[in-house]
């Protein structure tokens, strides 16, 4: 029997990142850690991030060998034999995958001070858009759940289909090793490659997610003052000017962060979608389920966080353009201060 005082979890898309957060923490320590406390976003120090850095020099040296190899196949006459047009596709997918993968190392990396500042706005506007029963923000949590399974999934490639995964072509030519040693190395490396990788892109999306949605209700907000009357009180202006100062600077931050991720995320994702597309309508009858299963829920996430994402995008598009009421209001304080 339910209680009467029974409430459900809320699951906001902030709730997400913070959740998220406390199941890659436990893992490993990562270059920005929150404080539990107070929920605020810490640099980690260096001396804690030996596991990170060793997991981010493995996904960088397995993206840098897929992209080369593929080069290596489009440029060169002679094509390697053993690679197929199946394997050309998980090759152009996990390269994919992988490049964007490293973007986001390198741009937390060196742009972990705008990382963290970031971080801080989105702490301190979250609220502006809390809703407790988010459908968006339940979609954020199954990234939760999917940090672990699709390493699982990812690992069972190379004993499914051993001569389908590109880390086939590592070790084919290594006859002093014996073939179930070659695949449960395989399988390792995958596993543990994956794990890092999806952390990276799974993070990255919820921020992504989570930026998208608070300038969206910060916006919502701001255009709601405008259509209550058309004469405000000093204290309420000067509140006003000072928030949208904060999401001035909060914008830049995210501008400067954002700059070097979603071009090589736009265009490869794109990418990605085509070739999943036609990996789904032609390939399914001549793989294993589990490989079709793996691609097909890929594609079902692109396509519901671009479907969660872009319409929110649009709309906070629309909420910037400013009425004449709010242009001239706008002119007075300027004349003023």
């Amino acid at each position: 029997m339910i209680r009467k005082n029974f409430a459900p979890l809320s699951h906001t898309a902030f709730q997400a990142l913070q959740r998220f957060s406390i199941v890659t923490e436990w893992l490993y320590y990562r270059p920005i850690t929150w404080d539990r406390p107070m929920w605020q976003p810490r640099r980690t120090p260096r001396n804690k991030l030996t596991t990170w850095y060793f997991l981010s020099l493995i996904v960088s040296s397995i993206a840098i060998h897929f992209v080369f190899t593929l080069i290596r196949q489009i440029l060169s006459y002679q094509k390697d034999p053993d690679i197929s047009i199946l394997m050309g596709i998980f090759l152009i997918l996990a390269g994919a995958g992988y490049t964007v993968a490293v973007s986001v190392i390198f741009t937390e990396i060196f742009k972990i001070d705008e990382f963290r500042v970031m971080l801080k706005f989105l702490r301190k506007f979250e609220a502006l858009s809390a809703q407790p029963s988010d459908l968006f923000g339940l979609f954020l949590h199954g990234f939760i759940l999917a940090v672990i399974t699709s390493p699982l999934t990812c690992c069972s490639v190379p004993i499914l289909a051993p001569t389908i995964d590109p880390t086939y072509l590592w070790f084919r030519n290594a006859s002093f090793l014996s073939t179930n040693f070659k695949t449960m190395l395989r399988a390792l490396i995958m596993f543990v490659s994956m794990l890092h990788a999806c952390s990276e892109l799974f993070w990255f999306s919820i921020i992504a997610s989570n930026v998208t949605v608070i300038l969206n209700g910060c916006l919502k907000i701001g255009k709601s003052w405008q259509k209550q009357t058309k004469f405000i009180a000093s204290s309420q202006l000067i509140s006003s000017l000072k928030r949208y100062r904060q999401l001035q600077i909060f914008n830049s931050v995210v501008n400067q962060v954002f700059s070097y991720i979603l071009p090589v995320a736009v265009s490869l994702t794109f990418l990605c979608m085509v070739l999943m597309g036609y990996f789904l309508i032609k390939m399914t009858p001549i793989v294993p389920y589990t490989i079709t299963f793996l691609v097909g829920s890929v594609f079902a996430t692109i396509f519901c966080l671009g479907q969660g994402m872009l319409p929110k995008m649009a709309e906070g598009a629309e909420k910037f353009e400013m009425s004449a009421v709010k242009r001239g209001t706008v002119r007075i304080c300027k004349e003023k201060f």
